[in-house]
């Protein structure tokens, strides 16, 4: 058994309705019912079932439409999950599920271990992240399509390439990842395809009168091409394509623990304040690679 160093971070695996801004995902997803409600023994057996779970993560902090500011980033993050409880004198950062208003949903903060710290460089060289106290935790809401993983790190000092690129701040940071459990997801794929299909129809509808209208010189016809286009335009709307747009690919998840598959692009932010009131801000964004990984050529992290 790996024992915790005296740095250690944090996760946080939970699943909220809708994506709220306890896990600040930045995703929404349609809100049907998932695997359990509030307190069942499910919880448990999900958060047991990462302990050992390897990642491979890169941190990319800032924001990509604003040009005047570089980007920052941390590569050669390297995490395992454990599935030991940190002590109740253990310091860590405080997380979402336990320390939110509804800590029943919660399995309680759980060990993380570094096996390689980030790195980033600057114009002195490269350097190491600092990161220190933390704690991982499961959370499962009832009519959650999802969960999040969340590592939490506490962060004592700003990290950044100069003076002009983007920085990470000095105090809590957490990386988010959306969840799935796998035949689940496999069931919103296929209705996600039948969506996207049906929307993809109206569409063409719709352009195709839109370009009716526009050709005729006859005025009961464009207006009844007009007609016909406004009806495609609502069927479009209430096709739903926008929500299953943000339900994940095969090639946009990998596999961990407890029949799980997790997003692998997630994002980074900060908290102020307690998870009763303060406020969230994201930072930039996360992508993981797993063991469970396949090689690939398009997604190198560094060890």
């Amino acid at each position: 058994m790996i024992r915790s160093t005296t740095s250690r971070c944090v996760l946080a695996l939970c699943t909220v309705p809708l994506w709220s801004a306890a896990a600040f995902t930045g995703f929404r997803l349609p809100a049907i019912t998932f695997l359990t409600q509030s307190g069942d023994p499910a919880l448990i057996d999900f958060a047991d079932a990462q302990s050992g779970q390897s990642l491979k993560v890169r941190l990319e902090i800032g924001d990509d439409e604003d040009e005047s500011k570089p980007n920052l980033l941390i590569d050669g993050l390297h995490l395992q999950f454990d599935g030991a409880s940190v002590p109740k004198d253990a310091p860590r950062v405080t997380l979402p599920g336990i320390d939110g208003p509804h800590p029943k949903v919660s399995s309680g903060p759980r060990v993380l271990h570094t096996i390689n710290e980030g790195m980033f460089v600057t114009m002195n060289g490269m350097h190491t992240l600092d990161l220190r106290d933390g704690c991982w935790e499961l959370v499962w809401r009832d009519e959650a399509p999802a969960g999040t993983i969340i590592v939490a790190f506490d962060h004592p000092e700003e990290a950044r390439r100069n003076e002009h690129s983007s920085a990470l701040p000095k105090g809590r940071v957490y990386v988010s990842f959306p969840v799935w459990n796998r035949e689940l997801l496999t069931e919103q794929q296929i209705r996600k395809a039948d969506v996207l299909r049906d929307a993809k129809e109206h569409s063409e509808e719709l352009k195709l009168h839109l370009e009716k209208m526009k050709e005729t010189k006859n005025p009961l016809m464009k207006a009844l091409h007009f007609r016909n286009a406004a009806q495609a335009h609502e069927r479009l709307d209430y096709s739903g394509h926008r929500t299953v747009a943000e339900i994940p690919d095969d090639a946009d998840v990998t596999p961990v623990g407890g029949n799980l598959v997790m997003c692998r692009e997630g994002t980074v932010w900060t908290k102020d304040g307690s998870f009763l009131g303060g406020n969230h801000a994201l930072l930039g964004r996360a992508t993981v690679k797993t063991t469970n990984d396949k090689p690939s050529s398009s997604e190198q992290l560094k060890p």
